[in-house]
């Protein structure tokens, strides 16, 4: 953790995954061992996975994304987000009139997030393990919201400091299998709540792996039995019966007893899919 912090300023790491490695060893096996070790270890094991995702993504908008927000979520009543990703693909934005409530209470915001973020206003998506564009400070604690841009979230730029004390700001992610920290407990308070009321659950590109024992619990235990569930993943054709019995039986195991339909044509299809009813 000290070389960490004491690298270079805009040295970048990454995590190399040789190809022969599947990515289930990396997420099931590599992190989950390394979790395990010291705090310190931890927060190396968070900061590189942030340095990754950064890296390895780019700042262009996702069409297929802004299709979803744009033609998809204003055809339902009060939809509900529950996202287990670190990325920020979902934010608000001005131009179109979206906008979303993350259900935490912010010590700061970013001068420029300032402009477009209001608290507790919009469609409410509820981050599970945290956002990349979430932040915490190593020195007091508080939380901040940073702009949404690749380009400022570089956690050791000096720019990125906490405007409460001026402390090292880390990002506010959480490793699946790791027990969710206090911050976010009103985040899954109201996950919990809006799963419990909810006539439909539609369940995209998530595989409720054994190790996200928290989310396996929160779905198990919220989700009423008369809830209509549809899964949508993605399948080559000559994998699908595999695809959806192993779905199945995941589904089994976390909503047992339930009527389940599943979609194997990617994100892309259901969307257009969704446009076009």
């Amino acid at each position: 953790m000290k070389q960490w912090d004491q690298r270079a300023q805009r040295g970048v790491y990454h995590l190399f995954v040789p190809p022969s490695l599947p990515k289930g060893c990396l997420a099931d096996e590599l992190l989950q061992q390394l979790g395990q070790e010291s705090k310190s270890e931890r927060r190396l094991l968070t900061q590189l996975m942030a340095e990754h995702i950064l890296g390895e993504s780019n700042s262009y908008p996702n069409e297929v994304y802004q299709m979803f927000i744009e033609k998809v979520l204003p055809r339902h009543a009060d939809p509900f987000i529950i996202s287990l990703n670190f990325d920020f693909l979902l934010h608000e934005d001005c131009r179109t009139g979206v906008y979303f409530n993350y259900g935490l209470e912010f010590d700061w915001i970013d001068s420029n997030r300032k402009r477009i973020y209001t608290p507790e206003r919009g469609i409410p998506l509820a981050k599970l393990h945290g956002s990349l564009d979430w932040a915490k400070c190593n020195k007091c604690g508080s939380l901040g919201l940073l702009f949404p841009d690749l380009r400022w979230l570089y956690y050791r730029a000096a720019r990125c400091r906490c405007k409460c004390c001026d402390g090292k700001l880390e990002p506010l992610i959480v490793v699946p299998y790791q027990e969710p920290p206090n911050e976010l407990a009103t985040v899954w308070a109201s996950a919990k709540d809006a799963l419990s009321e909810a006539q439909r659950l539609t369940v995209i590109g998530y595989s409720f792996p054994s190790y996200d024992t928290a989310v396996r619990d929160l779905f198990r235990t919220a989700v009423p039995m008369g809830t209509e569930i549809q899964v949508v993943d993605n399948a080559d054709a000559h994998e699908h019966n595999s695809k959806e019995a192993a779905l199945r039986t995941t589904y089994g195991q976390i909503l047992p007893n339930r009527k389940v339909r599943i979609l194997l044509d990617g994100f892309d299809s259901y969307v257009k899919a969704e446009q076009s009813t």
